[in-house]
């Protein structure tokens, strides 16, 4: 009948039935046992760690005292792995130990010759007593023996240079190129140290469109150099150009004593590029336009080349209207004309 079925346990009641359970259990012989289980581990692990073990620890390896002058071509290798062998608790503590232990090895220890460095390992044993535990002995080094390869290189001072080209937008042309650092520390192969006169950045090609233009740009690698940044600042300073043109006096040079020269026309026009700030202040007398009396010496004719002898700094790309002139010379002293 219905009122004969029993009903389910709760989940409340099913916990409080493992909690009294355990709690048997701890009150009963549970916690004997536990304690002598511990107190065999113990003298289990006290024999064990009595008795003579041999194991191998790797240990880390890096080279100290690198002087300048030598540059490390091919590395070493980055451990050794040493055996060793002694009681189980010291080699324990060894162990434990060298997980932060680094072996400095000095470069002034190897010998050295031909590009090529040695190191017998076996020299490490001196080295490693002074914290081995007295009951462990070192049995074991692998590899025996340590070698890089090593150039022997020389610090010099390099400039900074650009090589590339510019193209010139709106009449702009360059003025001049300013790099931050101008020049930089390399470390040179020794052989190599006459080879370099300066060091270019990677830019090739740039675009003059405004009066300055700054970016960061990187350096050109040079086969077996190492600089001591690879970055430099590049400032490109330009200027807005104009064209103008003037006439300049015709004059002679090499001419003898107490000859003058006459040409025809006197003046000639030139063209040129000036910078916008400096168009007002270009004049005619700062060109010289001549005929060089060697040109003409001994020859008939009646016309000279013309040559641009000078011209002022701030301009660029002078170009003259007429190459050559007309021409007579005046002997002063007769006070007579005569033709060439």
């Amino acid at each position: 009948m219905r009122g004969d079925r029993s009903f389910p346990e709760t989940s409340a009641g099913t916990d409080e039935k493992n909690r009294k359970s355990l709690l048997r259990l701890f009150r009963g012989d549970f916690p004997v046992f536990l304690l002598f289980l511990v107190i065999a581990f113990f003298f289990w692990w006290s024999r064990a760690m009595s008795d003579t073990y041999e194991a191998s620890i790797p240990f880390a390896v890096e080279l100290k005292n690198v002087p300048q002058e030598i540059r490390v071509t091919s590395a070493p290798p980055g451990q050794v792995m040493i055996s060793f062998g002694g009681k189980g608790t010291a080699l324990w503590r060894v162990k434990t130990g060298s997980r932060k232990k680094l072996i400095g090895l000095d470069c002034t220890q190897f010998s050295m010759g031909q590009g090529r460095a040695s190191y017998s390992t076996q020299s490490l044993r001196d080295t490693l007593s002074g914290f081995l535990p007295s009951s462990v002995t070192v049995r074991q080094i692998e590899p025996d023996s340590i070698s890089f390869r090593y150039m022997l290189q020389e610090a010099v001072m390099l400039p900074v240079r650009y090589g590339g080209s510019f193209d010139s937008f709106n009449q702009y042309s360059l003025e001049r190129v300013i790099f931050e650092p101008d020049s930089v520390m390399a470390l040179v192969p020794t052989e190599k140290a006459g080879i370099y006169d300066a060091v270019y950045v990677s830019v090739e090609n740039l675009s003059l469109t405004t009066d300055t233009i700054k970016l960061n740009t990187t350096l050109k690698p040079l086969p077996d150099v190492i600089t001591e940044t690879s970055e430099v600042h590049m400032t490109v300073v330009s200027q807005q150009f104009t064209e103008k043109s003037i006439e300049v006096p015709v004059t002679g040079i090499n001419f003898p004593d107490g000859v003058t020269l006459r040409a025809f026309p006197s003046r000639v026009p030139l063209i040129f590029w000036v910078k916008m700030a400096d168009f007002g202040q270009v004049t005619a007398n700062d060109f010289r336009v001549v005929i060089d009396y060697n040109d003409i010496e001994g020859r008939n004719v009646d016309r000279a080349e013309l040559h641009l002898y000078s011209q002022p700094a701030n301009v660029t790309n002078v170009r003259l209207q007429i190459p050559d002139v007309g021409f007579l010379m005046e002997e002063n002293r007769n006070d007579s004309i005569f033709w060439m």
